[in-house]
């Protein structure tokens, strides 16, 4: 629930809204929204990968899947995490009774996608 600035010394809490505000006309993604896209899009390859029929593609999928919820991991432990916990919250996170009805939010149409990064 928002917090009510009561005073002067709000005016941090002022100015936070102003940006959310600011942010949302833009159409412009707060962080944690990009970090849910980023753990959906991986949630739904995990979940076409265990689906794919031909063996060694699976097996190809899944590894480079486990690949990136390891680095989750060890991005968690190197904030002092502790090794378990992050294990536990990564694979909770990811490992979603609901993945099916992420598939329509992550997938588009070729003509829809919008062009790989490139720096």
């Amino acid at each position: 629930m928002p917090r009510i600035a009561k005073n002067e010394h709000d005016k941090g809490l002022l100015s936070t809204r102003k940006w959310r505000a600011n942010k949302k006309k833009r159409r412009d993604p707060e962080t944690d929204a990009v970090d849910t896209a980023i753990a959906a899009a991986v949630i739904v390859y995990r979940q076409s990968a265990e689906e794919l029929a031909d063996e060694k593609k699976k097996a190809n999928n899944l590894a480079r899947v486990t690949a990136l919820e390891t680095m989750a991991i060890n991005f968690l432990v190197s904030k002092k995490c502790s090794r378990e916990m992050a294990t536990i919250r990564v694979r909770r996170r990811i490992y979603r009774l609901d993945a099916d009805d992420l598939v329509p939010l992550v997938s588009t149409k070729p003509e829809q996608r919008s062009p790989p990064i490139t720096t």
